[in-house]
């Protein structure tokens, strides 16, 4: 959590003062063989139900997914689109969303979240990083195995964070 605290202020100034529009964390070009391991792991931190999966393949929507998951991955390996799962961490909704490249055999995490909806605005500095401690844990989780993969955190809803790079909105760790 060390990095955290340094990146913190740039951190901050992407996220406050809100706004009202969500922001991302995005994990960058994890290895296929990895996406069962992350989403067994995120299962088994948080309740995690499917909200849609833009392919047209059917996962149950809204029920929540067993910690053994790995009969759907080959599913979740097929879908080009994506795949979007949300999750209650104790009061804070996160959307967490898949973006397989299955040409490349890399897939996308994204953690979407309203600022409003994770911090107390009136809270410290101190409180404000212990709450982006679950994001940022979260991201630290997919990278787990693969730490070349770049995290990301933007302010602002972009096509692709890599062309974001030199922006005001976005911080790459």
């Amino acid at each position: 959590m060390e990095n955290l605290v340094k990146l913190w202020p740039r951190m901050r100034s992407i996220l406050f003062p809100y706004e009202g529009a969500a922001s991302q964390v995005y994990v960058l070009d994890v290895p296929q063989r990895e996406l069962e391991r992350t989403l067994n792991a995120f299962c088994s931190r948080s309740k995690l139900s499917v909200i849609s999966c833009l392919d047209g393949y059917s996962f149950e929507e809204g029920k929540q997914l067993e910690c053994n998951i790995a009969n759907r991955v080959d599913v979740v390996n097929a879908v080009s689109e994506s795949i979007v799962l949300g999750t209650f961490c104790g009061e804070k909704h996160i959307q967490f969303w898949i973006w397989p490249d299955t040409s490349k055999g890399r897939f996308t995490a994204e953690f979407v979240f309203f600022v409003d909806n994770v911090f107390d605005l009136s809270a410290s500095d101190k409180k404000h990083i212990e709450a982006f401690k679950e994001i940022y844990s979260l991201a630290e989780m997919v990278r787990e195995n693969n730490q070349d993969c770049e995290c990301v955190l933007s302010g602002s809803e972009v096509g692709d964070p890599r062309e974001e790079r030199e922006k005001d909105w976005t911080v790459f760790w």
